[in-house]
């Protein structure tokens, strides 16, 4: 048996942390065990689980979670021995960030986000303009970020499907989790700005939306059998089929595909309750950014739409965030309001435990509810958290791993060790 003692390094684990060593996910999968810290498995009706194991096959899946009674560790496993003060945790979730679609901001050679400028991108799928070779990939990975979802950039109204997948492997088809997740649609300054003048005003905005779903609902109708009878009718059935841009939206109006809309204003979030209502089709729908948000609270938990803030240090630099205030998310909370946090942003990806640090310090959100939307939460936003076990660890679910020396939500705990995939790599020791 091998052992590993006392990992318990002050050395950021992150980009330019001078890592010493390969990645072991790069050279494949080995059985080990991580023993002795406070194991947080977030799965219901399971406690956080004092001196814990967390032991993984060969396969790289969980094979047990619980006490060193219940876990016992095969001889064959790498054991790495964890301090009392280490909390092991579920790989952490982003939400709203660029990773993988952009490898340098100044650099538009290294961007692989905006397809075109068209109101209406439907059809195009993140999940074809990822790439995992990627510096940036690495530090989010590093700072505990095991997976993330994508979705495809631009300031067109309708920007297209997004994509979760992890944040190791070679290419993006090994490190897939799920495809599509989710149809995403901007609204607000973003569009109105763009060049897209004739659909700029946010009133324009919505108006095209609404006709663009209602073409996918007579679709998704004549799909479940209503179809018309007649010859015209029918005609007009199939130049709705042949059109991709609306034929993309169908699985949202039948229900099989969550809308996510990125909104920061009160009224526009607004606007797109009443747009489903008016419908009169009950879709998933989700809020990303919503920056005020907290202002319709219960208006989102009456019609059970969920939020991924971000970022959580919102400031109102614009209208659009006039009313953000420390005490949003707090809000939101409390009005039953199901939450995931964001960093929104590519390159400090690494920082989003530090969002829910600061939820957590100025008392808008415990350490659990916390710790749950940088995690389980996102699942739970978007609807796929009934279908994966992303955001928990659960035996026999691939190991996303993430192991912190000290407090997991401030900046005197240190990343010290992840696992993603099943394989794991550690922060050298100090000397």
């Amino acid at each position: 048996m091998t052992s590993t003692k006392g990992v318990t390094t002050a050395c950021v684990f992150a980009l330019g942390s001078g890592l010493g060593l390969a990645p072991a996910w790069a050279d494949g999968a080995q059985p080990f065990a991580w023993v002795g810290g406070t194991v947080h498995p977030l799965l219901v009706g399971v406690a956080p689980i004092p001196d814990g194991v967390v032991l993984v096959d060969g396969a790289g899946k969980v094979a047990c979670v619980g006490t060193r009674a219940a876990c016992p560790v095969p001889t064959d496993a790498t054991v790495r021995e964890l301090g009392p003060k280490t909390a092991v945790l579920p790989g952490f979730v982003e939400g709203l960030s660029r990773i993988g679609q952009i490898e340098i901001d100044a650099e538009d050679n290294t961007h692989d986000g905006a397809a075109q400028r068209e109101s209406n991108l439907a059809p195009v799928q993140a999940i074809d303009g990822i790439g995992l070779n990627s510096r940036v990939v690495d530090a989010a990975r590093k700072g505990g970020v095991t997976a993330v979802l994508a979705r495809p950039l631009g300031s067109s109204l309708i920007a297209g499907q997004s994509v979760l997948f992890r944040t190791c492997g070679a290419t993006v088809d090994a490190a897939l989790l799920r495809t599509p997740v989710a149809l995403h649609v901007n609204l607000g300054e973003e569009v109105r700005t763009a060049d897209l003048a004739w659909v700029g005003a946010r009133s324009g905005q919505i108006a095209l939306l609404r006709t663009l779903l209602e073409r996918a609902r007579r679709l998704a109708e004549a799909d479940a059998g209503k179809k018309p009878k007649d010859a015209a009718g029918l005609e007009s059935l199939q130049r709705l089929r042949d059109d991709p841009g609306v034929a993309a939206l169908v699985p949202v109006m039948a229900g099989k595909l969550p809308l996510v809309v990125h909104a920061q204003r009160a009224d526009d979030i607004l606007a797109v309750l009443r747009l489903r209502d008016g419908l009169g089709v009950r879709f998933p729908l989700a809020i990303a950014g919503g920056a005020e948000a907290h202002v319709v609270a219960a208006a989102l938990a009456k019609a059970e739409v969920g939020v991924i803030v971000g970022p959580v240090r919102q400031r109102p630099y614009g209208p659009a965030a006039r009313r953000w205030t420390e005490g949003a998310l707090g809000d939101l909370a409390r009005a039953g309001v199901k939450l995931a946090l964001a960093t929104a942003d590519t390159y400090n990806a690494r920082n989003l435990r530090w969002e829910a640090g600061f939820a957590i310090r100025w008392g808008a959100l415990t350490a659990d509810a916390a710790l749950r939307a940088i995690t389980v939460g996102l699942g739970e936003v978007i609807g796929f958290a009934k279908l994966s076990t992303v955001g928990t660890i659960a035996v026999g679910a691939p190991a996303d791993l993430v192991a912190i020396d000290g407090d997991w939500a401030d900046t005197s705990g240190h990343v010290v060790g992840v696992a993603c995939g099943g394989r794991e790599e550690w922060a050298p020791k100090q000397r």
